[in-house]
């Protein structure tokens, strides 16, 4: 029992990873309502699914794919027609825009205080390889893991 939910959960994490480093579609609004409350809902969910995968804050991989993340629902609030939405919708619109910018600007100061950080912990990258390698669900490698300490 114990094996074969292993095996689900790591098909899971697999299709979870693989459509996470892959561009994906967000499907745009439905013009004829010209709301956006689907398609935040949907930035909602999509986040705190990245989240939930990438869940060490510090982490260079939880920092690239959020960076993407952000970027590709730039990309996909930008192709609005913002003329045709409704007045919520253009609130939306403007609340979403600004929040996204403020996610991007957060992400770049978070970077510049790990790259003034990374002199006083050295062993960064290999705590994040362990990190990453958890992550994947990849059993532990212990004599690996001691090499990499010294």
């Amino acid at each position: 029992m114990i094996s074969i939910l292993r095996v689900l959960i790591s098909a899971l994490v697999v299709s979870s990873l693989s459509l996470t480093s892959q561009a994906f579609a967000i499907p745009l609004p439905d013009s004829a309502t010209h709301n956006l409350r689907e398609f935040i809902e949907r930035f909602t969910v999509d986040r705190e699914s990245i989240a939930h995968v990438y869940d060490d804050p510090l982490s260079p991989a939880r920092e690239e794919r959020f960076r993407r993340f952000y970027q590709d629902w730039q990309k996909q609030l930008e192709k609005l027609d913002f003329a045709s939405l409704d007045e919520d919708g253009r609130i939306d619109y403007l609340l979403l825009q600004n929040h996204l910018r403020h996610a991007l600007r957060q992400l770049d100061l978070r970077k510049k205080q790990q790259e003034e950080m990374r002199p006083l912990i050295p062993f960064e990258d290999v705590i994040f390889s362990f990190e990453d390698a958890r992550r994947r669900m990849e059993p532990p490698q212990p004599a690996k893991a001691a090499a990499a300490r010294q």
